[in-house]
């Protein structure tokens, strides 16, 4: 079997001489703060236990990760390529603990600046991946003892930023290469500019005005998701476009909860897209980055694309996909059940106007007790209860049966799972 038939999507490259050497990689500090908007979204949707429950989406989002094989002082270990983690490796806190690390903490007197989060630092460690081996400590990133990550950690845009790197859509599949040279068929592509950087950042040119600033986010599965103003234009002009929600946790924001509403069709700038998942920023996109970023593109809008990005003159090269037929998994429900925090015991409802939860009566503010014959109350210290969200990702016509408690009534309430998000 290769390894393409292994993994759903894998980073490979062209020529192995083509990275520079490990030990020339920019090394970690342990009271630096960085940004990791996405990092836990995506691990949320990719199967991490308590983010899946309080997401009740994308428990098949799983395929769309970028995966990356890495040898840590020999011994075998899967990361997620992030064009929008902007150190070059990362590795989550349980990982550096089963590998017998060691590991240097941030102070605790050092507050992170807003949308930061304080990474700690392994000691050096002998690495292999793409081809070459060097010596090279690790950040280290600390998740909630509730959030089991399912791959060991990230390999960022650092690593990468000066090959020439392709995205195409092969089917249901993001497939991603390093290349020798620049492909030969870009003629009738949109070229556009690299703008220098820690993460992958392009300047989409505008039919009139300046370029628009545009992140490229491989580490999370979410398509386009706008800048506040923008989303809400585009709302405005299409009022009867389909709706679900989405819940995650972001280390330096805690649980967040928003819409997820399907486009037909969406332009930034001078580049197409279609049948493409929008969002609406919350501070942790935004924060921290540019003033003049309009957008986030993550996988679900990377597999209708094709992007082509020459490293080493800040050029890249886009078009809407000629192949992709990608599906797009969701919250087939149009709900969520969260805690009110990090430590709560209840699983609160949120519900989206006229989804299929609305329709069957479920209220914002409702305590799920069950699902089925699942008693999901102990879901905090139960195995097997988790991850929750397999129910609402289950296929369209799927009748899920739900038991609320709402003030002193519980109430038993029939859900039919729909196709929200899509053509």
């Amino acid at each position: 079997m290769s390894r393409d038939q292994m993994i759903p999507s894998a980073l490979s490259h062209g020529t192995p001489g083509s990275l520079p050497p490990l030990s020339a990689m920019r090394r970690f500090n342990p009271v630096w703060g960085v940004g990791f908007p996405a990092v836990i979204r995506f691990a949320r949707r990719a199967g991490l236990a308590g983010l899946l429950l309080w997401a009740g989406s994308g428990w098949s989002r799983a395929d769309d990760r970028i995966l990356l094989p890495v040898v840590i002082n020999g011994q075998p270990r899967t990361f997620v390529f992030d064009t929008g983690c902007g150190r070059a490796l990362v590795m989550y806190r349980s990982t550096a603990e089963k590998l017998g690390l060691q590991i240097a903490s941030p102070s605790a007197d050092i507050q992170p600046r807003p949308g930061k989060v304080l990474l700690g630092q392994t000691e050096p460690c002998t690495v292999t991946l793409l081809g070459r081996t060097g010596s090279s400590p690790f950040g280290i990133l600390e998740t909630p003892a509730d959030i089991i990550p399912d791959k060991a950690g990230l390999v960022g845009w650092p690593l990468v930023s000066q090959e020439i790197i392709r995205f195409r859509a092969v089917g249901q599949q993001e497939q991603v290469t390093l290349e020798p040279v620049l492909p030969a068929d870009l003629d009738g592509w949109l070229k556009v500019r690299v703008i220098p950087g820690q993460i992958l950042k392009l300047a989409i040119p505008a039919a009139d005005g300046p370029p628009l600033r545009v992140n490229i986010d491989s580490g999370t599965s979410d398509g386009v998701t706008l800048q506040s103003e923008e989303f809400h234009a585009w709302r405005a002009r299409n009022p009867d476009s389909k709706s679900t929600l989405e819940a995650f946790w972001e280390p330096a924001y805690g649980l967040i909860v928003r819409q997820e509403i399907w486009a037909e069709q969406l332009s930034l700038g001078l580049l197409p897209l279609r049948e493409v998942p929008v969002l609406e920023a919350t501070d942790s996109d935004f924060e921290g980055r540019s003033h003049d970023l309009v957008a986030v593109l993550g996988m679900a809008a990377l597999r209708r694309l094709d992007l082509v990005v020459d490293g080493p003159n800040l050029v890249a090269y886009l078009r809407p996909s000629q192949t992709s037929t990608a599906r797009y998994d969701q919250n087939r429900m149009g709900a969520v059940f969260v805690p009110r925090d990090v430590a709560g015991p209840d699983l609160i409802a949120v519900v989206a106007a006229r989804s299929p939860a609305e329709r069957a009566g479920v209220q914002n503010g409702d305590v799920l007790l069950k699902i089925d014959s699942l008693d999901v109350t102990a879901w905090r210290t139960r195995p097997g209860i988790l991850p929750l969200a397999r129910f609402w990702t289950r296929p369209a016509g799927t009748r899920l049966v739900l038991t609320v408690q709402r003030g002193n009534q519980t109430l038993v309430l029939p859900v039919v799972l729909e196709e929200i998000l899509g053509p």
